[in-house]
């Protein structure tokens, strides 16, 4: 990934690197076992996971660690950031609620299948697509499970927010087709409304 004039990645010994453009390393930070996740970057700070159950913040430009925090799983895809919260998957099919100033959890929830897709924004909230037929709503503000659809099979992608509506991708249990799906959000996402589905050729 890229942070200003850094180009910035994690090695298979737990390493993070920055290098300059010139190819000098800037930086370089030993984490706690490989990195499972891509770091995201906001405001200055670069957050990861690793695959024994940390994820740290550091300064982007100077690789400095801000905190650290162990999880009960590995996290799975990179974070979602938004304003002082950060939302973060892990292995344990856990969703955390995490404090980006501090990293304290403030909030988590159990997800009732497992998760392979990444998340989604949705305005104020996040959406998580389950590797089953679940897709479901948080709001990321208080970690309250805010909205459900039970799709009428596999989900084959990571839903998406594209106002105004949601969009997922069903596979048909008995054919495999695929459609795509639209979902007309009622306030606040708070639910979804089946809208127009059409064949995904």
């Amino acid at each position: 990934m890229f942070f200003g004039d850094l180009t910035i990645f994690g090695a298979a010994d737990g390493k993070l690197m920055a290098f300059d453009r010139s190819g000098k390393i800037a930086w370089e930070f030993a984490a706690n076992g490989a990195t499972t996740t891509d770091p995201a970057v906001a405001d200055g700070r670069l957050y990861f996971g690793t695959e024994n159950r940390f994820f740290y913040c550091l300064n982007a430009e100077t690789g400095k660690k801000r905190w650290a925090r162990r999880l009960q799983g590995a996290p799975l895809h990179p974070a979602l950031l938004h304003g002082r919260r950060l939302v973060l998957l892990a292995s344990n099919s856990v969703v955390y609620f995490i404090s980006r100033r501090g990293g304290s959890i403030l909030s988590w929830a159990a997800i009732p299948s497992r998760i392979v897709h990444d998340l989604a924004a949705a305005g104020p909230l996040v959406l998580i697509t389950s590797g089953g037929a679940r897709l479901v709503s948080y709001d990321i503000a208080t970690g309250k499970r805010l909205g459900e659809h039970l799709a009428s099979g596999p989900l084959a992608a990571g839903a998406l927010w594209v106002p105004p509506f949601i969009v997922c991708t069903e596979e048909a249990p008995d054919s495999g087709r695929q459609q795509i799906v639209f979902f007309r959000s009622q306030p606040a996402i708070a639910s979804f409304t089946a809208g127009a589905r059409s064949p995904d050729d």
